[in-house]
């Protein structure tokens, strides 16, 4: 779920023209009442807008998630095989040399790395990063044609998201917050609708989320 105190930016706060609001707290735009897909009463047509937005800014900041981690464990990934082949061949060379104690140094880390490789899985997850980012990115391009005014295509999307979640582990908090912030700037918003994330919680944002859990918004820009 998204990160986020519930306290939203709306269209006269330096948004995108005719943005209405950002996600609540639970990253979810609120779900109308049981209705058809007629347009609904006057009284709805806001709200029903609300909740195209949010699930928009949802949809786009779940494709950013999963698109740091595809080029996290890609990363690993390659890396790992980089590190393994060339601790594989030094292993030859002292081999021939004549330097067991090198050998051996060399052999746990190609042991190391290999086990990386098996244990963590790194291509395998991901791939799955990929095939979860392009599942949120039809996602996002079915809500980008959606009638806002159309409550039931709404409610169908929005039940996309739960099975979509439902194939995934829980988000890691911090590096989700980083990319809701980068959405809520792409938005056109201000530096006070975004939260702070600390230079250490950054650097761990890939393997996990450290605290402070308490939110704290960034002071507007001077």
């Amino acid at each position: 779920m998204l990160i986020a105190d519930g306290s939203q930016p709306g269209p006269d706060d330096g948004g995108e023209a005719g943005a209405e609001r950002c996600p609540n707290e639970a990253g979810e735009g609120r779900i109308s009442p049981e209705g058809s897909a007629a347009a609904p009463a006057p009284g709805h047509a806001e709200e029903v807008a609300e909740d195209l937005f949010a699930q928009s800014f949802r949809a786009n900041v779940f494709i950013r998630y999963h698109t740091r981690r595809r080029a996290w464990f890609e990363g690993i990934h390659r890396l790992s095989n980089a590190i393994s082949a060339m601790a594989g061949s030094a292993v030859i060379v002292s081999v021939i040399g004549g330097l067991p104690g090198v050998t051996t140094a060399l052999a746990v880390v190609t042991a190391v790395f290999g086990a990386i490789n098996v244990a963590y899985a790194p291509a395998e997850r991901a791939r799955l990063a990929h095939d979860q980012c392009r599942r949120y990115c039809a996602l996002a391009a079915e809500l980008a044609v959606t009638d806002p005014q159309d409550r039931i295509a709404l409610r169908n999307l929005s039940a996309e998201f739960y099975r979509i979640g439902a194939d995934n582990p829980p988000p890691l908090s911090v590096l989700l917050l980083i990319c809701q912030n980068i959405e809520t700037e792409a938005r056109g918003y201000g530096r006070e609708h975004t939260y702070r994330v600390r230079r250490l919680q950054r650097f761990f944002a890939n393997v996990l989320s450290l605290p402070p859990d308490k939110l704290e918004r960034l002071p507007p820009e001077e």
